[in-house]
């Protein structure tokens, strides 16, 4: 996670904390569509096999793959792959979330900053 995002996760971070976050972009636009366009696609994919499996009792997942084990082992690479997929995509929500808490902690400082009151000397 932290290959997105630099910001210390052994404290809570406090809105000054996410005010000091500088970041550059981590995808280029063209890296951000591929993953929202094809990758999204074949993981809709994966998705519905799982949903299908749980749809199954075991008895039934036994007749339906047979003695097909090549067909069962590309099964579970796909779960398999869906979980570090999964994993994956929790990284980069995480690191978008950061980056807008950080875009709001300066917005927030500014408007902070404009209602102070000085009292008259």
């Amino acid at each position: 996670m932290n290959k997105l995002f630099n910001l210390n996760r052994s404290k809570t971070a406090t809105t000054a904390d996410y005010a000091r976050l500088d970041f550059a972009p981590a995808l280029t636009l063209e890296q951000a569509n591929r993953f929202a366009g094809n990758t999204l696609s074949d993981i809709c994919i994966s998705i519905r096999t799982a949903a299908a499996v749980l749809s199954k009792t075991k008895q039934e997942l036994l007749e339906g793959f047979g003695q097909n084990t090549e067909v069962l082992m590309d099964a579970i690479d796909d779960m398999q792959e869906l979980q570090d997929w999964l994993k994956s995509l929790k990284e980069i929500v995480t690191a978008a979330d950061v980056r807008l808490m950080s875009v709001a902690s300066v917005l927030t400082q500014e408007e902070d900053a404009k209602s102070v009151v000085i009292p008259a000397a």
